[in-house]
């Protein structure tokens, strides 16, 4: 969860999240999705990370957060679900790159099979 929980939960109304915290875990904070509309009914970006809520590797929960409600584990279950039940699998072979947006899929790496073969990711921004 780079710098925030990324992700809205709403409680029936568009724009009013139930949870979003921004880099200053002191105070909540609004985070920008683009929503369907007429004009583009298929349209949706949602950052979604959840990283900052539950804890990761050696990066505990932070105490700074607000405990998220039941509801909002259930909507978060619910995506994690739905996301692996519709993941694709994409293989690599040497030389291939993928150029993704991260603010249209949701998306996430596996191990690699050979720990011994040497790796390189680079992220190309602004």
């Amino acid at each position: 969860m780079a710098a925030a929980i990324q992700l809205r939960i709403t409680a029936g109304h568009v724009g009013q999240p139930d949870i979003a915290y921004g880099p200053d875990l002191d105070k909540v904070t609004c985070l920008d999705r683009v929503t369907a509309t007429d004009e583009d009914p298929e349209r949706l970006i949602t950052p979604y990370a959840c990283r900052r809520c539950t804890g990761y590797c050696g990066l505990p929960r932070s105490a700074a957060i607000p405990p998220i409600t039941e509801f909002q584990v259930e909507a978060l279950d619910t995506l994690l679900f739905l996301a692996e039940m519709l993941a694709v699998s994409l293989d690599f072979d040497k030389g291939d790159m993928r150029y993704v947006n991260n603010l249209s899929i949701f998306h996430a790496r596996g191990g690699f099979k050979d720990p011994t073969e040497k790796k390189t990711a680079t992220q190309l921004s602004e």
